[in-house]
């Protein structure tokens, strides 16, 4: 038998971050497991592009396809279910209201942002990618993989100088 009881020590009423703790005791154990919740509402495009805007070679008419008229724009609350495998947006299963309009497995790009309240202090920044994938944080970009590539893990630091609010682009 074993008893759970959670202490919040931080309760974020919107996106942010959020520590915790857990007490677990019982039989043979008593302690204490802390972590971090990180909260945030993501603002998610998603567009099909061509060779003429291959975002290695003309990054800016990739970027201009976000406001085309095939562009999608979804809402998410995680960035960390989006394992496309072999397919594409339209088959994610929670974008399956949106399938018609999403791009497929090949050939798609996604931008998404978000706001979130960071403490004063280092953040890891970490992402698995299978071809491009940069990340900026606020004006500084943190991540820069932008090459076709199998599944990739990169990270990078970033440091929030003062508490705030700050922008989150993928």
């Amino acid at each position: 038998d074993a008893a759970v009881v959670v202490e919040p020590e931080h309760v974020a009423s919107g996106a942010g971050v959020a520590p915790y703790a857990v007490k677990v005791s019982g039989k043979g154990i008593d302690q204490t497991l802390r972590g971090t919740i990180i909260r945030a509402e993501w603002k998610a495009t998603y567009f099909p592009w061509t060779d003429e805007a291959d975002p290695r070679k003309e990054l800016a008419a990739w970027r201009a396809l976000a406001s085309g008229d095939k562009a999608v724009q979804v809402d998410l609350k995680s960035l960390d279910d989006l394992a496309y495998g072999h397919g594409g947006p339209k088959d994610l299963k929670q974008l399956s209201q949106y399938r018609d309009k999403l791009p497929g497995g090949d050939h798609f790009g996604m931008i998404a942002k978000a706001t979130i309240d960071l403490p004063k202090g280092m953040w890891k920044f970490s992402t698995l990618s299978d071809d491009g994938v940069r990340v900026k944080v606020g004006d500084q970009v943190v991540v820069d993989n932008w090459t076709w590539h199998a599944p990739t893990r990169d990270e990078a630091m970033f440091e929030q100088k003062q508490a705030g609010p700050v922008e989150i682009t993928v």
